[in-house]
């Protein structure tokens, strides 16, 4: 976030040089995320199966 003030401040001539420059954002490491399980994803599509069925019952042509 400094770095980008930085970089603005010396694009608009408030600062000459931008001293962020050679600094290195540290590097964060990524969560390995916990996929669905085959029960989770069996709800899911019954959910979807469900509503479309009655959003098609619904539905009226005006």
């Amino acid at each position: 976030m400094i770095k980008s003030f930085l970089s603005w401040c010396e694009r608009e001539k408030y600062i000459k040089v931008n001293v962020a420059t050679k600094v290195e954002a540290p590097k964060v490491p990524r969560k390995l995320l916990k996929g669905f399980t085959a029960k989770e994803m069996e709800a899911t599509m019954e959910a979807s199966f469900y509503k479309k069925t009655i959003w098609k019952l619904e539905t009226k042509p005006y």
